[in-house]
């Protein structure tokens, strides 16, 4: 058995891997709509990362946001490390983050993301914040781009090497025709 203590539990075939995966992927409505989300584990506010005012500090946003998309990678087995030792980066492109209420210490929360488009070699992907007693937080849409580091160009199609890498976690959030 291999256990993680670190923001991502990782356990090798037991009952409490499956206990801890179980519902990480759920229906969730925002405005309205239903979707398929990545849930993230459980995240609590640490006294460094609140603010002066008693509250998260709004650089750290963007470090949650990121810890649930690297969540969410490695729930669909989509290792960055191969991806970069295939040539390939995923370097952010354009970050929006708009805070609904304030998230104080101690605050318990879930992130909720999921990729919302692919194409011409971008990867969107949106996020919002819930904290237990289900209050809407904050939302973010993240654009990553797929580049090609040995041919210095973004890769507009998806190749069978991206694709081996990617696809998985894709087609668990989009239909066929939103992947090229």
């Amino acid at each position: 058995m291999t256990v993680n203590a670190g923001p991502w539990v990782t356990m090798s075939g037991n009952k409490l891997e499956k206990d801890l995966n179980k519902g990480r992927v759920v229906e969730a409505k925002f405005r309205g709509k239903n979707n398929k989300y990545y849930r993230s584990l459980p995240q609590r506010v640490r006294f460094s990362e609140i603010d002066q005012y008693g509250v998260l500090w709004n650089g750290h946003y963007i470090q949650y946001f990121e810890s649930a998309r690297l969540e969410l990678c490695e729930f669909f087995k989509f290792n960055l490390g191969s991806l970069a030792n295939a040539g390939i980066a995923l370097p952010i492109h354009n970050i929006e983050i708009e805070i609904k209420a304030p998230i104080q210490r101690d605050d318990t929360f879930h992130i909720y993301v999921r990729p919302k488009r692919f194409e011409s070699g971008m990867i969107d992907f949106f996020h919002f914040i819930k904290s237990e007693d289900g209050k809407l937080l904050a939302t973010s849409k993240v654009r990553h781009i797929l580049y090609d580091m040995e041919k210095n160009e973004i890769i507009k199609v998806l190749n069978a090497k991206t694709k081996e890498v990617i696809y998985p976690m894709l087609k668990e959030f989009l239909s066929e025709k939103e992947i090229n």
